[in-house]
């Protein structure tokens, strides 16, 4: 399934999206996990709807102060590991 948000009128970070999403996907936001690789759009507002967030941190930066993903992967072949410890 695939969300386009030009289509709704809304985009990450907004949390609409991600709800709108798991509504369509009759998924409950603590039942899904959200893999991205911007702190603001992806990881914050994924946390702010209720999701866990795994960041994919290609570059080895610090996340800094305002964002604290629930996990983090330098590339997706390190996502089965991680999504099974969460």
């Amino acid at each position: 399934m695939v969300t386009i948000s030009g289509e709704e009128g809304v985009g990450k970070p907004d949390e609409r999206i991600f709800a709108l999403t798991l509504e369509r996907l009759a998924v409950p936001p603590h039942s899904a996990v959200m893999v991205g690789d911007s702190l603001r759009r992806d990881i914050a507002g994924a946390q702010k709807a209720g999701l866990k967030a795994i960041w994919v941190n290609r570059t080895g930066i610090s996340a800094g102060e305002g964002h604290r993903p629930d996990a983090q992967v330098a590339d997706l072949c390190g996502l089965r590991d991680v999504l099974c410890a969460l």
